[in-house]
């Protein structure tokens, strides 16, 4: 159960990054 928590927190952080690098990417076109 824990490995399962920690495995869904890892993946909401790699979504967060991926937003913001989008925003980041929209920021520079």
């Amino acid at each position: 159960m824990p490995y399962k928590q920690e495995s869904a927190r890892i993946i909401e952080k790699n979504n967060l990054q991926k937003i913001s690098a989008e925003k980041m990417a929209v920021n520079f076109n």
